[in-house]
């Protein structure tokens, strides 16, 4: 299993992006809960498998402050991107607001698919 970790981590990323598209673009109610319920589902088990990683390529003593730092980027990154999606949404609209989540989910796919490597060497 630990060996599928990274693969978990990059086509999660894929799947979460590819999803996130087909919501924005969809009208249908029972459709987007399904979307939002297979989102939620690859997000689950993509962070599982990147908090797996990070335990074992991080040595005990060490991981109370990766997480602390972890956590306080995610936090910032957290703000900042509800900032703009917000002011995005107000402009262009909620379809172009998750369109653009897409987007950078993406983004985050192609670089872990470019960084996969240095993941597949923490395991």
């Amino acid at each position: 299993m630990n060996r599928r970790l990274p693969s978990i981590i990059v086509w999660g990323t894929l799947s979460t992006s590819l999803l996130t598209f087909l919501f924005a673009l969809n009208t249908i109610t029972w459709v987007a809960l399904f979307l939002s319920l297979v989102i939620g589902l690859t997000e689950q088990v993509k962070g599982i498998a990147q908090q797996t990683t990070i335990q074992k390529s991080i040595q005990d003593h060490q991981l109370p402050k990766v997480y602390s730092a972890q956590y306080a980027v995610e936090l910032l990154t957290f703000g900042v991107s509800v900032l703009l999606l917000g002011v995005l949404t107000d402009v262009w609209g909620v379809r172009m607001a998750f369109i653009l989540a897409s987007c950078f989910l993406f983004l985050s796919f192609s670089f872990s698919i470019l960084n996969q490597k240095h993941l597949k060497g923490a395991n």
